[in-house]
């Protein structure tokens, strides 16, 4: 059987169109990142610093293209790896929900008499 010869309605044609979109765009901007992420470290080869394991998991950990390009402006003048992946945690966290009042206990009524 050959599956391009399968007839497509419009509804499963616009859903696979659909889908291999968002495919590449999660493609392109992996690619970015990844693009960015060699950049940061050829960054701190170029300047004499090198990064630890662990450091180098954090650098690997970074998705955010917009993250990645602060560390990379950072890491031209930063003294030290850490410094540069200080300033990027803080920035890729989520910011923490603001802690909800605590309730007040209701006092029922007392059923006795």
């Amino acid at each position: 059987m050959d599956v391009d010869k399968v007839p497509e309605t419009k509804a499963s044609r616009a859903f696979r169109i659909f889908f291999e979109k968002r495919g590449e765009a999660r493609g392109e901007a992996q690619g970015e990142a990844n693009g960015r992420r060699k950049s940061l470290l050829r960054v701190f080869e170029a300047r004499g610093l090198s990064p630890t394991k662990e450091e180098r998991a954090l650098i690997a950990a970074l998705k955010d293209v917009a993250v990645l390009d602060r560390c990379v402006q950072a890491a031209v003048t930063a003294a030290s790896v850490g410094a540069v992946l200080a300033g990027a945690e803080t920035s890729h966290r989520r910011r923490a929900t603001p802690a909800r009042a605590p309730r007040r206990a209701v006092k029922k009524p007392s059923s006795r008499r």
